[in-house]
């Protein structure tokens, strides 16, 4: 057994029954505190504080303003399925499924089955102890002069990655079958063009004007953008100016998106892309439909909250590309299973 097994398996044998001493659970809860704080990265806990925290107290207080613990509680405390529980509260089952999702993934809730749930203590208390319902989440909306800081963001979550989308695509097959004098990689939305660069850096022996970062005018203000990449101001609701790219690329711009919406966006690309030549790499996150992660669900919420948008299952992201008359050929996974590339083309 590695080392790293043996911690695992000593640290799924504690719970709170283990001390007779209040003072010695305390002492080991903090111990375990600190524990975490020492193996995850600066980024982890950044995301941990910012995005996890924020979108789990979205999805608990939604809960109890619909009255799922309490009602959970009422009904026995079983194990319960999300179609189960939103006929319990008369809420809408997808609402439903997508906060038990966000719960679950920070071990608030257990996860027994395929959709099911159990509750924790905790999960029971709120049902019970009406004093611990007095919690509140406040949104902050977005701000125009918070571009920079938006862009930075951006960027700040591409270096966040686990794995860089260049080391999760094999970008060689772009490069292969490429033809001379077209565009190779068309980032739509691309921010400050940092997905660019590090495609950049794999093929430092491509042609100039073979990169093309696109996005709107007030995004593009002020970017220092490398040489190579042409920058072009565009919105991705109306035509797209480049016909027959090798690839065209959009890095987190579906999931602010409800689904119409989203699908708007894929029906423009989809008309630009000549067949059996272009191809749609989507890198998105992607809920688990079992044992979804904290980072996603969480985000899911917030993106839920904040702009009637989605983090989407593969099957839900699997639907929309072949609605928009697309062919998923392959979903590429990274370290980080939250993430993925979709890579897609005209069906």
């Amino acid at each position: 057994m590695s080392e790293a097994d043996a911690i695992v398996a000593s640290l799924n044998d504690i719970n709170a029954g283990l001390f007779a001493d209040n003072n010695d659970r305390i002492r080991v809860r903090d111990a375990l505190n600190k524990a975490l704080r020492q193996v995850q990265n600066p980024w982890e806990i950044a995301w941990d504080h910012v995005i996890t925290r924020c979108g789990g107290n979205a999805a608990i207080k939604t809960l109890i303003d619909v009255g799922a613990f309490k009602k959970w509680a009422e009904a026995g405390g079983e194990p319960i399925t999300c179609t189960e529980l939103a006929k319990l509260v008369d809420a809408d089952e997808i609402l439903i499924r997508r906060l038990m999702r966000a719960i679950a993934g920070q071990n608030l809730i257990v996860e027994t089955d395929l959709d099911t749930y159990a509750p924790t203590p905790w999960a029971k208390a709120l049902g019970e102890d009406p004093s611990l319902c007095a919690c509140f989440f406040e949104y902050v909306g977005s701000n125009p002069l918070l571009t920079a800081d938006f862009n930075d963001a951006m960027e700040g979550n591409s270096r966040g990655n686990l794995t860089d989308w260049v080391d999760v695509y094999p970008t060689k097959n772009l490069l292969e079958g490429a033809r001379p004098g077209r565009p190779l990689v068309v980032d739509v939305g691309g921010g400050k063009g940092h997905d660019l660069v590090k495609f950049h850096v794999r093929h430092p022996e491509i042609a100039p004007g073979s990169l093309i970062l696109q996005d709107l005018p007030i995004i593009l203000k002020g970017a220092d953008v490398n040489p190579v990449i042409t920058v072009q101001e565009y919105d991705f609701f109306t035509p797209q100016p480049v016909k027959g790219a090798r690839a065209y690329f959009m890095h987190g711009v579906l999931h602010d998106w409800p689904e119409p919406k989203a699908m708007e966006i894929l029906q423009v690309v989809t008309k630009a892309m000549e067949k059996g030549y272009s191809k749609l790499l989507i890198h998105e996150n992607m809920i688990n439909e079992r044992g979804a992660v904290a980072r996603v669900t969480s985000l899911d919420i917030l993106m839920m909250g904040g702009m009637a948008a989605a983090e989407r299952t593969e099957g839900q992201w699997r639907s929309m590309v072949e609605g928009a008359g697309l062919k998923v050929v392959k979903i590429w996974r990274g370290m980080d299973m939250g993430e993925c590339i979709i890579e897609a083309e005209l069906a």
